[in-house]
């Protein structure tokens, strides 16, 4: 036989060009993809109703020490944060008159009568306070430790 087959070809000796032409695949995946005339009823479900309640937030604790320079300027230790629930700065130095200015903004603190006085003996504590913080150890002699414990969402 040559290769390029020039008689025609009768039904016994048709090629198989891809697959079986008589299978009915086409017509059982049109059954599969449209719908049918009377599709089935859909039984009833139950409503689902949301959580009213937020699951609660895990709280953070963010703290911090710093030794402040009398030779600084106001430094800020905080920013503000509308999750913070409570605050409580401790002053470390070990002179009683050593006190750190703590105020809401830097001017605040170079200005002594604007800001704040916390003294070693008694920690600042500022529950539900949730602006920026600074502070500056202009009184004091030399640096003084200083801490602070923030506790947020």
């Amino acid at each position: 036989m040559s290769l390029f087959q020039t008689e025609p070809l009768d039904g016994s000796t048709r090629p198989t060009l891809a697959g079986d032409w008589q299978d009915d695949d086409g017509q059982v995946l049109d059954d599969l993809v449209q719908p049918q005339a009377n599709p089935l009823p859909v039984p009833p479900q139950e409503m689902v109703t949301p959580a009213t309640e937020r699951p609660k937030r895990p709280g953070r604790i963010i703290s911090g020490t710093l030794w402040v320079d009398p030779t600084w300027g106001p430094t800020q230790i905080l920013p503000a944060d509308a999750n913070r629930k409570n605050l409580i700065i401790q002053n470390g130095s070990t002179e009683a008159a050593d006190a750190i200015r703590v105020a809401d903004d830097s001017g605040k603190c170079q200005v002594g009568s604007a800001a704040g006085l916390v003294f070693p003996a008694n920690p600042l504590t500022l529950p539900d306070y949730t602006g920026p913080i600074y502070v500056s150890a202009a009184d004091a002699a030399e640096a003084v430790p200083l801490s602070w414990w923030a506790v947020t969402e």
